[in-house]
């Protein structure tokens, strides 16, 4: 199998409504209408943690308290850094102009081809990572 090399590297924020396991907050991107994980890329100097809580800014124009990195992911030339944001703040700007709307949107809304790259794999994965989450709490009481 051939190594892949020289991927560009993105940081990602996903964002669970509170107390739900499968509505997140996403843009609709404007070039192609797709919605994605809100996140992009990570400037020199700048850590990737760093870098994810910029992006949920520029993007969403809330802020997070603290985000929980989850997992990376190869995909095509992108290897990306997820993080997971349980707290955030009411929006205190407008989102930048790379998305038409930034909302939260329940997953039975969203499929692989309404969502840009692998992003709704990745949200399906998470909401089934929180669900169990969820059980298992719910067991220890």
């Amino acid at each position: 199998m051939k190594k892949r090399v020289n991927l560009k590297e993105v940081s990602r924020v996903i964002v669970p409504y509170p107390k739900t396991t499968d509505t997140f907050l996403v843009g609709r991107r404007k070039n192609s209408g797709l919605w994605v994980i809100l996140g992009g890329g990570i400037d020199p100097g700048e850590t990737k943690k760093a870098a994810a809580l910029r992006e949920l800014y520029e993007e969403s124009g809330r802020q997070a308290t603290e985000i929980t990195f989850l997992f990376e992911d190869a995909f095509g030339d992108w290897l990306t850094y997820y993080y997971l944001c349980t707290e955030i703040s009411k929006p205190k700007r407008k989102p930048d102009k790379e998305h038409t709307r930034v909302d939260f949107i329940p997953l039975k809304k969203l499929n692989r081809k309404n969502m840009g790259q692998n992003h709704y794999d990745i949200l399906q994965r998470v909401s089934e990572q929180l669900e169990q989450e969820k059980r298992e709490k719910k067991k220890k009481k």
